[in-house]
């Protein structure tokens, strides 16, 4: 569309007037009512192929190969969460459905580069293994740096071994490969 033209009305537009009281009503309150009762988006209504075309082009870094820094995991506070360490894009707050669809675009088509504090490995393990079973037992491609060892952690390095160890997978060629890098920086 051209800027400057309009496009006409549908009978399903909204549109407001303004009451006695200074308040907006709804002309067309049929169409509001609709809109309200959670009618399918029209995201929804485009072919499947279409909305991952979508899901790439909205969640997926322009330069190809780069990893996404999520950042720091913190635990805040010394209370591990279970929830996303950082913040998802926005696209996958918008509804269940949406986010059922673009969850595997945006965390199996990408890298990850996450660092952590060596007391931050229990809020990690929690948040891998959540995300993990969303993803139907898929794995993303983490490479986790613990920024100091601390031996009274262990029992939690454990865990985090045991994850990737459940990503990994043999090769026919008898080479393991993993889906998660694990280091230490001290």
């Amino acid at each position: 569309m051209e800027r400057g033209t309009k496009r006409k009305r549908d009978d399903n537009d909204v549109s407001f007037d303004e009451s006695e009281d200074g308040s907006l009503r709804t002309r067309n309150c049929d169409a509001a009512a609709q809109a309200q009762d959670g009618d399918e988006s029209l995201l929804m209504k485009l072919p499947a192929e279409l909305r991952n075309e979508i899901y790439e082009l909205a969640l997926l870094p322009v330069d190809e190969g780069d990893d996404t820094y999520i950042g720091d995991i913190n635990s805040h506070y010394g209370s591990p969460r279970v929830h996303s360490p950082w913040k998802e894009p926005g696209l996958l707050m918008v509804a269940k459905t949406i986010r059922s669809e673009a969850m595997p675009v945006y965390y199996l088509s990408q890298n990850f580069f996450i660092t952590a504090d060596c007391n931050d490995i229990e809020s990690l393990w929690l948040w891998l293994a959540q995300l993990v079973q969303r993803l139907e037992g898929h794995w993303p491609k983490f490479s986790v740096v613990v920024l100091k060892e601390a031996w009274c952690f262990v029992h939690q390095w454990l865990h985090l071994g045991l994850l990737a160890y459940e990503s990994s997978s043999v090769l026919a060629d008898g080479r393991v490969t993993t889906k998660m890098r694990l280091e230490t920086e001290y």
